[in-house]
This record gives C-alpha cells, structure tokens and sequence, in this order.
C-alpha cells in the first residue's frame, strides 16, 4: 500500500509492505506500519488532500490495484478509471506512465460503513 498526502513543503509519501502465509497470518514490518499510519493519521487529521493505493498480488492470477481519496476524515474510494489514471501518472512529472501487463485496475472492495472501525462499537 502507499499513502501520500499533500503537505508543506513537501508531499510526505510512505510505502507499507504486507505479505500473508499459507495459513493465512499478516506479516509487515512494524517501523513501515508505523509511518504509514502516522501519513495517513496527519492527511485524515488535517483533512489534506491525498490517496491510498493497494495493490495485490497473489500466484496464478493477475495483480489488482485498488484506490482512496482522502475525503475530510475517511476514504473515498476511486473508480477503476481513477485508479488507472492515477497508477499510470508519475507524481514527480504528472507525465503518463504505460500500464504494467497483467494488472487490474479495480473499484475497491467496501470498507463498511463509514465511521465504523472494525472492533470498535458504539
């Protein structure tokens, strides 16, 4: 996944890596969560413009890239057509980049609805 958020001076951007075993457990490494969430805590509380991406891969199949604005306080996702747009653009130049073969750019999966934290009830 990678974060970026539009902040001064500079646009703060941070790559988080997640691999999951056969039997189905997350691995990531704890430094990478850490400034991920600390981006995207920053963009969500200063309500900055920015996005998530995702992209997922597994063997056999093709790679799926989904996509979020940052919207006030949550996560809006993009359109297939947004996520392509923006996966295909390089953010130094704005210039179009050609699409990688084998990879789908998707509408995201539905996070639940918005303000519900998984775990966290009201």
């Amino acid at each position: 996944m990678v974060c970026s958020v539009s902040a001064k001076p500079e646009t703060l951007v941070s790559v988080l890596h997640a691999d999951q075993d056969e039997d189905g457990a997350l691995h990531l490494d704890e430094a990478e969560a850490l400034e991920f969430t600390t981006v995207l805590a920053l963009g969500i509380a200063t309500r900055s413009p920015g996005g998530l991406v995702m992209r997922t891969s597994a063997p056999g199949t093709t790679d799926r890239v989904y996509g979020w604005h940052l919207r006030g306080e949550g996560l809006e996702p993009l359109t297939a057509g947004e996520v392509f747009d923006a996966y295909c653009t390089d953010i130094e130049s704005g210039d179009i980049i050609s699409p990688e073969s084998d990879v789908d750019y998707c509408v995201p999966p539905d996070l639940g609805p918005e303000g519900d934290a998984p775990g966290h009830h009201h």
